[in-house]
């Protein structure tokens, strides 16, 4: 009787944790093979550089440990990709391009609202440009009078001008609540909700303060400026002075001192912002003095009269201007103290 060939015994499988990736596939091509029938028995794996080339898993091993061991080792490494647009860290970014956005879209409809109040009440005030040059005019014709000068023109287009310059003066004056309204709207947002409550009040002081200024200018200033320049001169000429050069003179002091009249309200302004304090503005009270004079020295005739005059609305405005920066600081630490109770 042929003897049956024996069969080789099943050898168990070393795990696969305990050799390397390029030691696994050699190590199962020995231990497939029974000892002693290398020669009849053929092994299991024919070849041990198909195992290196394919996954573990064609010689019946679990590859499930391997596989996920390399998934976290992959995890693990830095990722290459460049970070999405839309993580959080751009949305701080984001929200403050809308939030500039929104307040330059406020600021263009507040510009045209105002460019539309002050070009409506200009076309009103070109109907009546006789009469308002008459009153821009009377001033200088009434010094005139007494040394028998008279406004001339050197070009042709002066008159033109002229007038044209006096309507778009006098609709800013007549359309300063409306713009100083718009301004205030503006700024309401950056103010408190109490405060908000006072937009209204605030446009129509400023208005008044604007328009106040440049009556004071007219009814005050002028007078004393162009007699005392015209009786300078005495008898040595005739004063003829240009009808351009008058109102560019006359139109900027009524500007300069609607504006200038703007003071209390501005520190008004800052010192409920907490900007300003009464005790910085007394400490620099001097320097104040010291600007009125050259503020009025750049601003009105040359002549010394009519800077002091200047000067001295100004000085007394700061004065005004420190006793409602008191009053704006007081209120301020009130508003503060029941935010801190609430």
């Amino acid at each position: 009787m042929k003897e049956k060939a024996q069969e080789p015994e099943s050898i168990p499988l070393p795990p696969v944790s305990a050799f390397s990736s390029s030691e696994s596939s050699a190590a199962i091509a020995r231990t497939a093979v029974a000892p002693g029938c290398s020669d009849v028995c053929p092994p299991v794996r024919s070849a041990a550089s198909e195992a290196e080339e394919t996954d573990i898993s064609v010689v019946g091993i679990d590859a499930g440990p391997v596989n996920s061991a390399l998934q976290e080792e992959d995890s693990a490494l830095p990722s290459s990709q460049p970070p999405s647009r839309t993580d959080s860290g751009n949305a701080p970014h984001s929200e403050n391009k809308v939030g500039l956005l929104e307040h330059l879209r406020e600021l263009r409809a507040r510009l045209i609202r105002c460019l539309a109040g002050w070009g409506l009440l200009f076309l009103i005030c070109w109907v009546f440009d006789r009469e308002l040059g008459q009153i821009i005019l009377s001033p200088v014709q009434q010094a005139l009078a007494h040394s028998g000068g008279r406004l001339i023109t050197i070009t042709l287009p002066e008159g033109f001008l002229a007038y044209l310059n006096i309507s778009l003066v006098a609709s800013l004056f007549f359309s300063s609540p409306w713009l100083f309204y718009q301004a205030w709207a503006f700024a309401a947002p950056g103010l408190r909700k109490s405060e908000k409550k006072r937009i209204l009040p605030l446009a129509f002081a400023s208005a008044f303060l604007f328009c106040l200024g440049a009556l004071f200018a007219y009814f005050v200033i002028f007078p004393a400026a162009f007699n005392f320049l015209i009786a300078y001169a005495g008898d040595a000429a005739s004063p003829e002075p240009s009808l351009r050069f008058y109102l560019s003179l006359a139109l900027n002091t009524l500007l300069a001192f609607g504006f200038a009249f703007q003071m209390p309200l501005a520190i008004f302004f800052l010192a409920g912002l907490g900007v300003v304090t009464p005790a910085g503005l007394r400490r620099r009270r001097r320097f104040a003095i010291l600007g009125a004079f050259i503020v009025g020295a750049v601003l009105t005739p040359p002549d010394p009269v009519s800077q002091i005059l200047m000067a001295l609305p100004l000085i007394g405005l700061y004065e005004l201007s420190v006793f409602v920066c008191s009053h704006a600081h007081y209120k301020r630490a009130l508003l503060k103290e029941e935010e801190n109770r609430q």
